[in-house]
């Protein structure tokens, strides 16, 4: 039990970053575009997108890619 327990507090951690890195990224991309920053604009962008596909794969149960499990 306490090894599901764990699991499932490494998941809230894990998705409680990943959402505070998505919405980073995508306060970053809009300043760069308010300030008209090309480099702070796609560093938010690029760091939008990766926390949106960890979010993904945190929302998918993180298989690793193994669909027959």
């Amino acid at each position: 039990m306490s090894n599901k327990s764990a699991r499932s507090l490494s998941t809230i951690i894990s998705r409680t970053f990943a959402w505070l890195f998505f919405v980073g990224g995508i306060v970053g991309a809009v300043l760069g575009i308010a300030g008209l920053h090309v480099e702070i604009t796609v560093a938010g962008l690029i760091l939008a997108c990766t926390a949106g596909l960890i979010l993904l794969k945190l929302r998918t149960g993180g298989s690793g890619g193994s669909e027959t499990e």
